[in-house]
C-alpha cells in the first residue's frame, strides 16, 4: 500500500469538474456551443460581458465561474 505522500503526489492536480459552464453548453445547439466556447477562450471579450449576455438569455451561470474557467481551474472544454 503507498503511503499518503505517495498517494497526495499522484493525485491529478487538475479535474474536470461539471460546472455551470457545461450545463449551459448542453442546453445551446451546436453553432451557439461553438460561439461560447469561442467567447471563452478570447480573453479580449470581458468576463461580464459574457455574464450579461447569457444571463439575458436565462442562462445560470455566475462571472465567477467563466474567470475560474479562464484561470485553467476547470480543465479545457
Amino acid at each position: 500500500m503507498a503511503g499518503l505522500a505517495d498517494e497526495i503526489r499522484n493525485e491529478p492536480s487538475k479535474r474536470k469538474r461539471r460546472n455551470s459552464i457545461d450545463f449551459v453548453l448542453e442546453k445551446l445547439d451546436a453553432k451557439d456551443r461553438q460561439a461560447l466556447i469561442d467567447a471563452l477562450n478570447d480573453r479580449s471579450i470581458s468576463a461580464i460581458s459574457i455574464f450579461r449576455v447569457l444571463q439575458a438569455r436565462g442562462m445560470p451561470i455566475s462571472e465567477s465561474v467563466i474567470s475560474n474557467y479562464r484561470r485553467g481551474l476547470y480543465g479545457p472544454l
